[in-house]
């Protein structure tokens, strides 16, 4: 009998920890654009938008938004409200490789939240390949090379296409 309490408090618990951590993981707005890739040294936008439950449940709009970049808090005169619901951040000159970028609101004047985050990569679009030179073994298997041009800074793939 003491072991079948024991199960059920223990499934119980369990029932109610994901009850309640599925409630917590659903964001209370996004991000957008969400998988964002920038030409470096160019200027970038990002909107965050607020769900009205959570503008209701928090007791917030967007003039309680805090843009954050790798934790630290974007300077007030990048950030623009749009309106109740939309915040926007704009960054100039976009150089580094990868940008942690989060939206967060202060619920209750001060708590700090997160509604949500993306990451931002910025880099740039693969030259045009030169000195190509393809070695064919056997008739059935090639082998190519060439000098892809400056870095990205991105995954980049090629793909080649040949005719025989």
């Amino acid at each position: 009998m003491s072991a079948l309490r024991i199960w059920l408090t223990q499934a119980l618990f369990i029932f109610l920890t994901t009850e309640s951590i599925g409630q917590i993981v659903e964001p209370c707005g996004y991000i957008y654009p969400e998988f964002p890739v920038v030409q470096r040294g160019s200027n970038f936008t990002a909107i965050c938008v607020l769900k009205e439950k959570c503008l209701q449940q928090y007791y917030v709009n967007a003039s309680f938004i805090v843009w954050k970049t790798n934790h630290a808090a974007v300077p007030k005169e990048q950030v623009t409200v749009i309106n109740r619901t939309t915040s926007s951040v704009t960054f100039t000159n976009m150089v580094l490789q990868s940008v942690q970028l989060t939206c967060n609101i202060l619920s209750f004047g001060q708590i700090e939240q997160n509604v949500y985050g993306t990451t931002v990569l910025s880099g740039f679009p693969p030259d045009i390949p030169t000195n190509l030179s393809c070695i064919v073994h056997e008739g059935k298997n090639m082998l190519c090379h060439w000098d892809p041009g400056r870095e990205t800074y991105l995954e980049t793939n090629y793909t080649l296409k040949s005719e025989w």
